[in-house]
Parts: structure tokens; C-alpha cells; sequence
């Protein structure tokens, strides 16, 4: 049925008679964002507007001369023609498109006889989110206007680090005293957590800000290699050295900063050498005997207890006073999980952009994030929200879109819960099914290269191998 038939039904019933008055009135119930219906004294659909249509997922040349009845049985709109009496602000479920409104609907009376009923509604459900978009902006809001007070403190380069977590905020202000001198600075934290993001912060806020910053990742690194990739060697110091040589990274960060990063997994022997370094503010080059000068600022960060591999003796404690002269401590997300919402927004804000999509975290979505245990930190967070917004195909990121790992670890996180399957395994068999069956997918995906998969993981080294052991796998 065209849009002109379907106005020409409404005039009937309405018993319109100024075309052009009507039309303008037929423009309006098509503008609204409520969903309107009107139905005849015999309960035949004789008008819908757009926002119904859309509702139900019907065109309304589809529905119009419809029973009423078969379309949404025991509409309050049915009620109104029995009872000839308004509701107003009544809840009502539409069970078969499985919404929750709020319907106001009013019988039509034409010279003293009941013609119809008209019903406006509103999906409750989105009035839901609205709420939950408003309480969401409420929390930016009061973020951003800690930050303005915060800002008046923290130096340029730790504004873009965010957070308000009290704790987290204290942390971060021990950073910033940090970077008013050249003390050696060793940030400690799970992986993760942003050592990373510190240390930039620390250099660019630092007297030193017009100097390298160059990082190296003790971890990553083969032990073979890591001297020359600290120290730089000589031409012909090793079988396919390169002509000429190379400079080390103390070189390239002369009058800047050197961070180094996964200390805790550097030999023991190269340890000693690093600590010579640091104390006499020189280095030489693999294969030379020139000793070079160097100007440089060390931050070194690790997400191992140094003080255990101490005890272990695969650390050694000369070095560790040596970098622990200021400690700053990462707080895990775990621990301030107040900044999930706000963290959320940022990096969801941040893929939407980049991907060109307009899409928002349901409440559900977020109450499994605030409820998940984060064991890869911030990180983690982050590649969850930039893989539902690439693979989310509708308005909003809903708890079907994470992964089922993350369900089911929120549940057996959130307080009351008994979590069990329908065929009585248990939770943690569950979990460790799926924990294991995600590393053999990553490790697949990766050609089993172990660094690219702990990296998409966001586990530490120690705790990826630690699994790696749990569950047999090679």
C-alpha cells in the first residue's frame, strides 16, 4: 500500500477533510521518533509511521489492513477499543519482537461514536541507553573536570595518560616529581599496565625532552644480541657484523634517555657489564677498546620481582640498588576498576574514529568488563574494544560480541555468582578448556612465534610459559 493510501485510511478514520492540513499533519507522526499506529473501530491497522515500521522490522505498506491482532497480539491498542478508556504511560511488552515499551494509546471518537484507537510508544530499551549514554558522560565529564584541577600540576607530557583513580592519579604525580631531575627511575608492574607510557611521560617532561628517547626490550632481544644492541661494535667484531660498525643504543640516546624495559629477563652476565655502565658513565663497543662517554638518563622497568630473583641469584642485587633509586609501583586495572568506564569510552572513541563506525558499549558489555579480572592490564583492554569494534556489525557492542573466555571468567568474578554448565563440568575445567584452545589459536595464527603471541595475549613471558607448561603444549 502506497504512502498516499495510507494517508487517505488515517483521513477516514480522523474524518480529516483539509487535504493539505492533513498532510502537514501526516509529516508530523512521520518525523516523530516515537512509534505512532492507529487502528479502525474493527482493529485494522490503517496507519503506521516510520519509527513502527522500524520497530517491528515490517514496511508499513506491509502492515497496513492488517489485523492488529496478528501483528502484535493483546496491544493495549485492543484494550482501548473494548474498554473506550486512555492508558497513559502504560508498561507493555512486545513479545514478538522481544522489546520493552511505554505506550500511551486513546480512543478515537468521531460525532459521539468510538472509530479507532491510536497508541504512541517508546522502546524502553533505548530509553535504557540513553540513560546508561547519559550516566557514561556524566562519569567523562567529572573525569575531565578532575583533570582540568590535575592539569594545573602535571606537566604536558603526563596529560594524556588517563585515569582518575585516586591511587592511580598519586602514582602518576610520583612520576611527575620523577622527571624534575635525572634520577634513575625503575617502574615495576604486571604487563601491561602502561611502564611504557610512564617512562615516555618521565623523558617528555623532563629537561632532557629535546634528547632521544630509545628503548630497548631486554626480553625480546636474544641474549647474543643484546649486548650489541646495547653497546653498539666495531667493524668485524663478529661473523656478519656490519661494515663499519654499529652504534649501540647508550650512543643513540646520549643527552636523552634509555629505557630499559623487561630487565628482569637480562643474563646475569650482561648484568654485570650493564652496571658498569651505569657507574662509570662510559661504555666500549663490542670488538673495540675505545672507551665512549655517555650522557645518559636511565629508566628501566620490569614486570618481575627483582628482589625474588635476587634470592635466586638471577639478579644481581649490585645492579638492582643501582636502578631502584626511585621505584614507581603500576597499579593493575584490577585495582581500579573504576577507570574501566572511562578507559572503555577513550579507546572505543579512538577505533570508532579509526574504522569510520558509530557504535557504543551496551550496559551488559560493560558490566562484563568491570567484572572481567584483566590479567593483561589496560593492554588487554584495549585490543578487546578494537576487536568488537571491527567485528561489531550493529549500534552497539553487546556481550555476545566479547569473547567467551572473557563471559565466563566475568561471571565466576562477579560477587554471588555460580557459574556452571548444563553438562556439570566446572568452571575452572571451563575456563582452562578455553584459556587453552585461545593459546593454540594465537600460537596457529602467529606460525607459533611465542613473542607475537604473548603480545596478542597481553600475558606476561612468565606467565605465558607457565601455561604453556600447564597444558602440555609444544
Amino acid at each position: 500500500m502506497s504512502v498516499s493510501q495510507n494517508e487517505d485510511n488515517l483521513r477516514k478514520v480522523l474524518g480529516w477533510r483539509n487535504h493539505c492540513n492533513d498532510s502537514f499533519l501526516v509529516n508530523v507522526l512521520e518525523s516523530m521518533h516515537d512509534a505512532v499506529v492507529v487502528i479502525n473501530a474493527e482493529g485494522t491497522i490503517v496507519y503506521a509511521n516510520r519509527s513502527y515500521a522500524r520497530e517491528i522490522g515490517v514496511q508499513p505498506e506491509k502492515i497496513i489492513g492488517m489485523q492488529m491482532e496478528k501483528i502484535a497480539p493483546g496491544a493495549v491498542a485492543l484494550e482501548v477499543l473494548k474498554t473506550g478508556q486512555a492508558y497513559i504511560e502504560r508498561p507493555h511488552r512486545i513479545a514478538r519482537i522481544d522489546i520493552d515499551t511505554v505506550v500511551n494509546s486513546v480512543p478515537l471518537y468521531q460525532d459521539g461514536i468510538l472509530v479507532g484507537a491510536v497508541s504512541v510508544f517508546r522502546n524502553v530499551n533505548e530509553i535504557k541507553r540513553l540513560n546508561e549514554e547519559l550516566e557514561r558522560m556524566k562519569y567523562f565529564t567529572n573525569y575531565l573536570r578532575k583533570q582540568l584541577d590535575l592539569e594545573k600540576k602535571l606537566p604536558e607530557g603526563f596529560k594524556n595518560i588517563i585515569g582518575s583513580n585516586k591511587s592511580f592519579r598519586d602514582m602518576i604525580l610520583k612520576a611527575m616529581k620523577a622527571s624534575q631531575s635525572d634520577i634513575t627511575v625503575l617502574i615495576s608492574g604486571e604487563t601491561g599496565t602502561g611502564k611504557d607510557l610512564v617512562a615516555r611521560a618521565i623523558h617528555n617532561s623532563s629537561r632532557r625532552n629535546r634528547g632521544p628517547f630509545i628503548e630497548i626490550n631486554c626480553a625480546a632481544i636474544p641474549e647474543s644480541l643484546l649486548e650489541s644492541e646495547l653497546f653498539g661494535f666495531e667493524d668485524g667484531a663478529f661473523t656478519g657484523a656490519r661494515k663499519g660498525g654499529k652504534p649501540g643504543k647508550f650512543e643513540l640516546a646520549h643527552g636523552g634517555t634509555l629505557f630499559l624495559d623487561e630487565i628482569g629477563d637480562m643474563s646475569v652476565i650482561l648484568q654485570a657489564k650493564l652496571l658498569h655502565a651505569l657507574q662509570e658513565k662510559q661504555i666500549v663497543r663490542v670488538g673495540g677498546t675505545k672507551t665512549i662517554r655517555t650522557d645518559v638518563r636511565i629508566i628501566a622497568a620490569t614486570n618481575q620481582d627483582l628482589e625474588t630473583r635476587i634470592e635466586e641469584n638471577k639478579f644481581r642485587a649490585d645492579l638492582f640498588y643501582r636502578l631502584n633509586v626511585y621505584s614507581i609501583n603500576m597499579i593493575p586495572l584490577r585495582d581500579r576498576k573504576d577507570d574501566i568506564p572511562l578507559l572503555s569510552t577513550y579507546f572505543l572513541k579512538k577505533f570508532t574514529e579509526r574504522e569510520k563506525k558509530n557504535i557504543k558499549l551496551s550496559s551488559a558489555t560493560l558490566e562484563v568488563l568491570i567484572n572481567y579480572n584483566w590479567a593483561g592490564n589496560v593492554r588487554e583492554l584495549q585490543n578487546i574494544i578494537e576487536s568488537a569494534v571491527v567485528t561489531c556489525e550493529l549500534d552497539y557492542i553487546e556481550a555476545e560480541d566479547l569473547p567467551e573466555y572473557m563471559i565466563l571468567l566475568s561471571h565466576k568474578n562477579k560477587p554471588g555468582s555460580h557459574l556452571t554448565r548444563e553438562n556439570g563440568s566446572s568452571l575452572n575445567a571451563e575456563i582452562s578448556r578455553i584459556e587453552q584452545e585461545r593459546i593454540l589459536e594465537v600460537l596457529d595464527n602467529t606460525g607459533n612465534n611465542r613473542s607475537k603471541a604473548i603480545k596478542i595475549l597481553g600475558i606476561s613471558r612468565s606467565a605465558f610459559y607457565q601455561k604453556i607448561a600447564k597444558y602440555g603444549i609444544k
